[in-house]
């Protein structure tokens, strides 16, 4: 006869497999498991490989180079001399203007960012778009989930994560691509894209703003609402 325990051992493991399961958007990343196993560079990377591109710095200078944005660190990154993959250096990111790769700019403010309209001299809307962590797992004997492992509500608030293909050893994680919109001023102020913060950033259009949200059903998770709406309040 099985015992009661292996029964409360195992069931918060089968819960949360069962609720992430009906997301496809999660991946697990078992215990013991190199990430770039589990993620290939198409799913890791904006691209499906690392295109030619520029570094514009604030001071004019332009640094050519093959370019791609990863998921997984949430950076732009760059192939060096020997081939390898490496990451802008943090001593020069503040320094940078924008990062043109293919048809998209890249910005960093603090984090790095996809500008997806607007420019400087009217506020942009900016895109984070990295995995997150939701859950993770201590794993214990015979395989299964630790009886402390305590396993949080699925759509709590996850951890941005940074691991770069690195071992993740007696853990099974679970990461979900997410992505946030933001409004950034003319003065580089940002604040994550919702009404109250348009009507901040953009207060002498409170009118205009009101008047289009009255008439325009608008999603704050929807890019082409938010680019409609953008597009509205600057013409």
């Amino acid at each position: 006869m099985i015992p009661k325990s292996f029964f409360a051992l195992i069931l918060p493991f089968i819960c949360a497999m069962n609720c992430f399961a009906q997301d496809s958007s999660v991946l697990l990343i078992p215990a013991g498991t190199l990430i770039a196993d589990r993620l290939p560079p198409a799913k890791q990377f904006k691209y499906p490989d690392f295109r030619s591109g520029q570094v514009v710095f604030k001071d004019g200078s332009i640094a050519p180079a093959r370019l791609n944005y990863s998921y997984l660190s949430g950076e732009v990154e760059f192939i060096g001399p020997a081939n390898d993959t490496l990451s802008i250096s943090d001593d020069k990111t503040a320094l940078i203007k924008d990062i043109l790769i293919d048809s998209s700019v890249f910005c960093f403010n603090r984090d790095y960012f996809e500008v997806i309209a607007g420019n400087r001299e009217t506020g942009r809307i900016l895109k984070r778009q990295v995995f997150y962590e939701i859950e993770r797992e201590k794993i214990g004997a015979y395989g299964m989930p630790a009886p402390n492992s305590s396993v949080q509500s699925y759509g709590a608030v996850g951890n941005q994560v940074s691991f770069r293909n690195n071992l993740v050893a007696n853990e099974n994680l679970y990461l979900k691509l997410s992505v946030a919109y933001f409004i950034e001023s003319k003065k580089g102020e940002m604040a994550p894209f919702d009404k109250k913060n348009l009507l901040k950033v953009y207060s002498s259009k409170k009118a205009i703003i009101n008047d289009y949200l009255d008439k325009n059903p608008v999603n704050f998770n929807r890019e082409a609402d938010l680019i409609r709406l953008f597009q509205a309040i600057n013409n």
